[in-house]
């Protein structure tokens, strides 16, 4: 909508009564039209508005007939600057180009392609929807095809399942049914099927495809992970204090082993130059004492310590008649 004219200006001009008139003219936008349009009546008021309405509408009208004139004015001089249009299309149907001219379409493009005959037209694009009556999806995209199903494939295919501990039987499938496929599984996986698991307990096999549960305690867990017996020892606790065991030895021909609860054994052979030969250990009670003789001549046998005058053993050591012959012995105490 263009400014209004400065022709205009002295009839109408750009502010009245403290009002600014729009600097753009009757807008000449319009469609064609000339029916429908109210008849004035007396009372109607005089409104600025309502007289813009009926001047846009005639101004519009004015407008789209001048284009329409305008147009056939061009085709016209275009037409009669082509002799040969001129000569053969005079009745308003045209037998054909001068120049032959190719029409292109690329499925690809949205897109027109102007075509006047002057050129070759490429790149013509398509729209809508082909049906599927005309060989077309009658979809929008390939997403929303249906597109249908086959009684069955035409080459057969099989199915089948393989991996560690189960084997399986190929069955042939076209499509055409369901299949089943039958599989066998190891024993050890049988036997593990066949176990519901629980919290805190161990699987084991219970016969050739069968296993159940034992309990595993949080302690047991403890000992598992052990990789010697040293191991396993520390983590229960079981050494020679705790068990009574061996807490000091001396496995020598004068020799001792003394247990965890105080039990000493003592063994080995007098000196035979010396009356008293001491103990590795000192006794706090002895309560027996044994001989090995060197020859026939001396005492043998298990000798009570009351009993026996001739040898005489105290807690710290061992007293015997000096003689050319040192004597064997075996005591035990605590």
């Amino acid at each position: 909508m263009a400014d209004y004219l400065d022709k205009w200006k002295t009839d109408f001009p750009e502010t009245i009564n403290n009002q600014t008139r729009p600097t753009e003219g009757i807008d000449n936008s319009l469609a064609f039209n000339t029916d429908g349009f109210p008849q004035r009546i007396t009372n109607d008021p005089v409104h600025a508005k309502l007289e813009n309405d009926m001047a846009s509408q005639l101004f519009s009208n004015d407008e789209r007939l001048k284009e329409m004139s305008d147009t056939v004015n061009m085709n016209l001089d275009a037409h009669n600057r082509n002799a040969w249009a001129h000569a053969n299309g005079i009745s308003g149907k045209s037998t054909g180009l001068k120049t032959g001219r190719n029409l292109k379409v690329n499925l690809a493009s949205p897109y027109n392609a102007v075509f006047d005959g002057t050129a070759d037209a490429t790149g013509i694009g398509v729209s809508g929807i082909l049906p599927v009556a005309n060989g077309g999806t009658g979809k929008r995209n390939l997403g929303e095809v249906n597109v249908g199903s086959a009684n069955k494939l035409a080459t057969p295919r099989s199915i089948n399942v393989s991996g560690t501990g189960l084997t399986g039987t190929a069955i042939s499938f076209d499509g055409s049914g369901n299949i089943t496929i039958p599989i066998t599984l190891a024993n050890a996986l049988l036997a593990m099927a066949g176990v519901t698991p629980s919290a805190d307990t161990l699987p084991y096999f219970t016969g050739a495809s069968s296993a159940g549960l034992t309990a595993l305690s949080a302690f047991a867990r403890t000992i598992l992970d052990d990789t010697s017996a040293d191991a396993v020892r520390n983590t229960i606790a079981a050494n020679a204090a705790t068990c009574g065991g061996i807490v000091a030895q001396s496995l020598t021909p004068n020799g001792y082993a003394k247990w965890a609860n105080g039990f000493i054994i003592q063994w080995g052979t007098t000196n035979k130059s010396q009356s008293y030969t001491a103990f590795p250990i000192a006794y706090t009670k002895i309560a027996v004492k044994c001989y090995s003789p060197t020859n026939s001549n001396e005492y043998s046998g298990v000798i009570i310590i009351t009993s026996n005058t001739s040898q005489d053993t105290s807690l710290t050591g061992i007293n015997v008649d000096p003689s050319s012959y040192g004597r064997d012995y075996f005591t035990f105490g605590v």
